[in-house]
């Protein structure tokens, strides 16, 4: 197939997340490299099928981890639509590794974090949208050991003053090929003038529930969307901490936008590093990690 008959009509694309932040991202994103894509947005996998039944979409794109009906939830039930009714072609975005997808058309899945190359590349081997050229810049750094102990230390700081949690120490661990495991675990995408990196905290469930509960005053039973909320904050007061200490107040570290993934043992893969630095808080709570990772390449 041509480029021509790949492009031919408009395509329609239905972005579904939860997460209003992320569904803002994805449709900028697609603006910029497909401006004549027409795209629409569901909260959830109930409205997109409410969404899907009512006109046909050439691109699905879905997260996994959502209220009401999730992204394998999803995928399951547009197995069961008419073929007609089935979006020709589905794209996975999500920050956890998780079992095969049922291919519906030419499906892919692409880790958060992620940024216009790697939507622009789906589009264009997809659709035959423009190649998008990355502007040079100036190179890129790794981050440091100097400059990763200003976010390992922004942990303990916001554990103690605003968890009240006691930080017994706080020990580096040799990066290895293993992904980390836990509970819960806080993704948060650190893109600045000088690098682009991903923060991840992870922790175990009982360790983050006694954490809430010391945070916020109340007991909570299980992890549900408040306090999913919760450890977004914290992430992001580690964040500010950071951007706030000498080695890294030149690097204009941009907002971060956070995920925050749960499930049992759930181990999160983000992408390739240049350089990535592990530190591992023993609390009076348990064990908390907190990993660095960097690349080079500007998105």
């Amino acid at each position: 197939m041509n480029l021509n008959s790949k492009l031919a009509g408009k395509k329609k694309v239905l972005i579904v997340d939860d997460d209003s932040a992320m569904r803002d991202l994805i449709r900028d994103l697609i603006g910029q490299i497909a401006p004549d894509f027409e795209v629409k947005e569901a909260g959830d996998g109930m409205q997109a099928l409410a969404t899907i039944l009512q006109e046909s979409f050439d691109l699905l794109i879905t997260d996994m981890i959502m209220p009401n009906l999730d992204g394998r939830g999803l995928i399951e039930c547009l197995a069961k639509l008419p073929k007609d009714r089935n979006p020709k072609n589905l794209l996975v975005i999500s920050g956890i590794i998780m079992g095969s997808v049922k291919k519906i058309g030419r499906s892919t899945f692409i880790p958060k974090p992620f940024g216009k190359k790697e939507i622009g590349e789906y589009l264009h081997s997809t659709f035959g949208t423009p190649v998008q050229t990355v502007e040079k810049a100036t190179p890129r750094l790794m981050i440091d050991q100097e400059r990763f102990t200003q976010f390992s230390d922004g942990v303990k700081l916001v554990l103690e003053s605003i968890c009240s949690t006691k930080v017994n120490s706080v020990s580096a661990i040799v990066p290895s090929g293993e992904l980390i495991t836990g509970d819960i675990a806080v993704l948060s995408s650190l893109n600045s003038s000088k690098f682009n990196a991903i923060q991840v905290i992870h922790m175990g469930k009982k360790t983050f529930l006694r954490l809430l509960e010391r945070m916020l005053g109340e007991t909570y039973p299980e992890i549900n969307a408040e306090s999913q909320d919760a450890a977004a904050e914290i992430a992001n007061q580690v964040i500010g901490y950071a951007k706030s200490q000498p080695c890294l107040q030149d690097h204009d570290i941009h907002a971060a936008i956070h995920t925050v993934t749960t499930g049992n043992d759930l181990r999160v893969k983000h992408f390739s590093s240049d350089g990535k630095f592990v530190s591992q808080l023993d609390t009076d709570l348990g064990m908390i990690t907190i990993e660095i990772a960097t690349r080079r390449d500007h998105v």
